[in-house]
């Protein structure tokens, strides 16, 4: 229907707008179209009121999602976003392991580190498995993530793979990235990575350098922190590689003040190629009985990510972003696996230890034999059946939450479901400087 066409009846509004007054105007965010605007008090009536004053206002209210045709059923088209998603399959998209062996020793780490490496049989058995895929989906584009423990610790099958696909697919895009701890990115390796796919690593720094290197140290017990940074430096001098810097944050490393002070003195603060990820420390069986390290609940993490953001936004630094994808997790599609080092197929990077997660196994052919219970549990969940998560304003973000604790009975929600409003203030002083929402 035309804008000029419509009434005040034939009008709703969205049901994920959220109002923000601020500076004697109002923010409005809509969380499934991530759409921001800036309204004074005379525009905010006309919306509020659902008050039709001009066909360029209307247009406006509708392109931001701010304003619906009263008969339009948002939860549909969110339904048709994730189903879209999650079933779309011209993409392979593969976190293969390595190796399960490790250099460090990490307090909270989840993994047994059993000195297992990623062998030829199970590497030609994956290259079949590629070869299957492509086949039978149309895939055009591959996308690998490359895992451990610490991958570099076994590099090889990272050539081996890569080079296979490109000889052959000609057609098709790769893509990869790694998943290190830093400590063995030192030149010699960063140089034979260049004749990778790979244009990312992630890598974690645990706050400052007395924080870090009290709960990532090497098997021997040496310090970690002063090394990793030294290779990052050179990653950025002599290479184009980008680098996601992850802080697992715990009670004792929140403040990261001093944890920034430290990068701005390496010069890595507001470098286009650097962005930070935040994410709450766990150990699964330990993390609710430590009181002292471990956060009790998301919320009491979110207050924390929220004193977190505003010094990120006081440094200029940009302030890692939720929006809507269409599905929580990149693992919860149906080409998306984890590839462990037996070959053994698994829901996701956090599972490979839980058989209830356990996918499927691939044979010398590379046909994958699914454990049927498992796959179907993981493409049958339904995000909407839950009457709370249907309910609420950041479901477009979260799609339900993870489906790896939706199995394990835990029903948490995202911490920014918590701090929604003062986060939206956030971005909208971050957008001040980069684009104008103001209407």
């Amino acid at each position: 229907m035309e804008a000029e066409m419509k009434n005040i009846n034939e009008i709703k509004k969205s049901k994920y707008n959220i109002e923000i007054s601020l500076n004697g105007n109002w923010v409005i965010y809509n969380t499934l179209k991530n759409s921001m605007l800036e309204l004074n008090e005379e525009f905010y009536s006309y919306y509020k009121n659902n008050k039709i004053v001009s066909e360029k206002i209307t247009q406006k209210f509708y392109e931001y999602g701010l304003w619906l045709d009263k008969d339009y059923d948002e939860i549909k088209e969110l339904k048709m976003l994730y189903l879209r998603k999650i079933y779309s399959s011209d993409y392979l998209n593969l976190t293969i392991k390595t190796t399960n062996n490790c250099n460090f020793n990490c307090v909270y780490c989840y993994q047994d580190h059993l000195k297992t490496n990623l062998e030829n049989d199970v590497i030609l058995k994956i290259k079949n498995f590629i070869d299957k895929k492509v086949e039978n989906d149309n895939i055009k584009y591959i996308f690998i993530h490359w895992f451990g423990g610490e991958p570099l610790i076994n590099p090889q099958p990272i050539f081996d793979i890569e080079n296979y696909i490109l000889k052959k697919y000609k057609n098709i895009d790769l893509k990869s990235s790694m998943t290190t701890n830093g400590y063995l990115l030192n030149k010699k390796n960063i140089e034979k990575l260049k004749n990778t796919q790979i244009n990312s690593f992630q890598i974690t720094i645990d706050g400052n350098s007395d924080e870090h290197n009290k709960t990532r140290k090497t098997n021997q017990g040496e310090n970690t922190y002063d090394k990793i940074l030294k290779n990052i430096k050179n990653i950025l001098e002599k290479s184009n590689f980008e680098i996601l810097i992850r802080i697992n944050v715990n009670k004792n490393n929140s403040d990261i003040n001093k944890f920034l002070i430290q990068m701005e003195k390496n010069k890595l603060l507001n470098n286009n190629r650097i962005s930070f990820h935040f994410n709450e420390a766990k150990k699964m069986d330990i993390s609710y009985t430590n009181k002292d390290i471990f956060y009790q609940s998301v919320k009491e993490y979110s207050k924390d990510l929220l004193l977190i953001y505003n010094l990120l936004l006081n440094k200029k630094i940009k302030i890692p972003f939720y929006f809507t994808k269409g599905y929580n997790c990149e693992f919860d599609r149906l080409n998306t696996y984890l590839i462990n080092t037996d070959g053994k197929f698994y829901r996701c990077s956090s599972s490979e230890k839980e058989e209830a997660f356990y996918l499927g196994d691939i044979n010398s052919k590379g046909e994958l034999f699914k454990n049927a219970k498992s796959f179907y549990n993981k493409m049958l969940r339904d995000p909407f059946e839950s009457k709370k998560c249907f309910d609420c304003k950041v479901m477009p973000w979260c799609m339900g939450g993870c489906g790896f604790l939706k199995v394990k009975k835990i029903n948490e929600c995202i911490p920014e479901k918590y701090i929604i409003n003062d986060l939206i203030k956030l971005y909208y002083k971050e957008s001040k400087n980069e684009k104008n929402f103001k209407f």
